[in-house]
C-alpha cells in the first residue's frame, strides 16, 4: 500500500492510490527511505525505530504518531502535522519542517504543538515557523537549525541546546 501511495505522488494521481495508515503498526517494514508519501494520512500509526532517511512526508497528517528514534535524516515534512506525536531520540539533521507553499500568500506551517521531541537531532534542520507550542524539547539539538519565526511559546526547554537565541 506504501508503494501505491509513492506511485499516486510520483505520478500525479494517474496511477497508484492514495492510502490511509491511521493507527497502523509499520515497525515490521524496517526501511521506508526515500519513498514519496506526500499528504500520507497515518494519524496515530506507529514507525517506531524505521530508517525513514529522505522520505517525502509534505502536508501529511501525522498527529499523534510514535516516530521515537526513527531515521528521518533528510526528510521533506514541510507542512507535516505531528501535534501531539512522540519524536524522541529522532534523528531529523538536516530535515525540512519548515512552510508548505501551497499557493501564493498561502502556506501551511509545519505543527509539532505538544509534540514530545526529548533528545531528538535537529542539527541543521529547517524550522522556519514551525509550531512547536507546549513541545517537550528536552536536551533536544537545534545547532545550526533555522529558526526564523518558530514558535516555541510554552515549550519546555531543559538542557536544549542551539535554541539560545529564541
Amino acid at each position: 500500500m506504501l508503494r501505491e501511495h509513492a506511485l499516486w505522488c510520483e505520478t500525479a494521481g494517474r496511477a497508484g492510490k492514495p492510502s490511509v495508515f491511521d493507527g497502523a503498526d509499520l515497525r515490521a517494514l524496517k526501511s521506508i527511505r526515500s519513498l514519496n508519501l506526500t499528504a500520507l494520512s497515518a494519524k496515530g500509526a506507529v514507525f517506531y525505530g524505521l530508517d525513514m532517511s529522505g522520505i517525502q512526508l509534505q502536508g501529511a497528517h501525522l498527529e499523534g504518531c510514535d516516530l521515537r528514534t526513527c531515521n528521518l535524516r533528510h526528510a521533506d515534512l514541510r507542512g507535516a502535522r505531528l501535534a501531539g506525536s512522540k519524536l524522541n531520540g529522532a534523528d531529523l539533521r538536516d530535515a525540512q519542517l519548515g512552510p508548505l507553499l501551497i499557493a501564493p500568500e498561502r502556506s501551511l506551517y509545519c505543527d509539532m504543538s505538544r509534540a514530545s521531541l526529548k533528545s531528538a537531532d535537529l542539527a541543521r534542520a529547517d524550522l522556519r515557523q514551525a509550531v512547536l507550542i507546549g513541545a517537550d524539547l528536552s536536551r533536544a539539538n537545534f545547532t545550526g537549525a533555522l529558526l526564523k519565526g518558530v514558535n516555541v511559546s510554552g515549550a519546555v526547554r531543559v538542557g536544549v541546546r542551539g535554541l539560545d537565541v529564541l
